[in-house]
């Protein structure tokens, strides 16, 4: 029997902690390392047109393309937040992969498919203590969004290589995502079932306070498009899904700030 071990996640339950790429390759965290990953099958899924379709596998022994970074932070700092450039040709410079840590470090990566290497090509400290969350912006590529547990966002400019902070009081962030078409806007997860819609321009306004999950907000996702339809109901326009320890699932228009749809998931044994 083969056996293949990766190394475990300590954050596994935080969804920051965890990326895919355009092109298939999944990044996570495990201690202070990345670890990448590609699934392997019958042939190069970099020259298939779509690697999410199921493909032949070259027997039962094939195991994923795994690259590991080793100290991608410092010794004693754990990797909690990764995150790919949602565009295929990367930022600016090239930069594809972003990575956050314990200790309020964020370093930007620009990660070689070729050669299955990663280089860091830049950094910045600027939040107040642990990396919560991570937000490349596909409507902007050369604006990466992180967040801190002190309820700080950092708005970083890749291409003038700036940052800038924007506060949110004691509201603890766990979780953003940056609007796929507004470079100016992101959703950002917040301790005590909080969902805020906020401007990244100027001093950070808060357009929406949303109300509805009754625990803390581990994840959101923006709508894949404008035109959504649920159940009889049809949306046109963006919105956005967020997701709680509450164990509920609510859907949120950005528009008008209000819940559109929720679902709580069952207990189990």
């Amino acid at each position: 029997m083969s056996v293949f071990t990766l190394p475990p996640a300590p954050n596994w339950f935080s969804s920051s902690l965890v990326s895919s790429s355009p092109s298939g390759w999944v990044a996570y965290g495990a201690k202070n390392c990345l670890v990448l990953l590609h699934h392997q099958t019958g042939e190069d899924s970099s020259s298939m047109s779509d690697w999410r379709q199921p493909q032949p596998v070259s027997g039962s022994g094939s195991y994923p393309r795994v690259t590991i970074q080793t100290d991608a932070h410092s010794e004693r700092s754990k990797v909690t937040a990764v995150c790919w450039c949602p565009v295929e040709g990367g930022g600016p410079q090239g930069q594809n992969l972003v990575s956050g840590a314990e200790d309020g470090v964020v370093r930007v990566w620009r990660w070689d498919m070729e050669t299955t290497s990663l280089a860091m090509v830049g950094q910045h400290s600027v939040g107040k203590g642990r990396v919560t969350g991570a937000s490349w912006s596909k409507a902007d590529p050369g604006i990466v969004v992180t967040s801190d547990e002190g309820g700080t966002l950092a708005v970083w400019d890749l291409v003038t290589n700036t940052t800038r902070s924007l506060v949110y009081g004691r509201n603890t962030v766990y979780c953003l995502a940056c609007h796929p078409d507004d470079p100016d806007m992101v959703a950002v997860g917040c301790k005590l079932g909080l969902v805020l819609i906020v401007s990244l321009s100027g001093t950070g306004r808060v357009v929406h306070r949303m109300r509805g999950h009754d625990e803390d907000v581990y994840c959101l996702a923006w709508s894949p498009s404008m035109q959504v339809k649920i159940g009889e109901e049809e949306y046109d326009e963006w919105l956005v899904a967020s997701s709680s320890r509450d164990r509920s699932v609510r859907v949120w228009s950005a528009r008008e700030g209000r819940t559109v749809h929720s679902v709580r998931l069952p207990q189990g044994d």
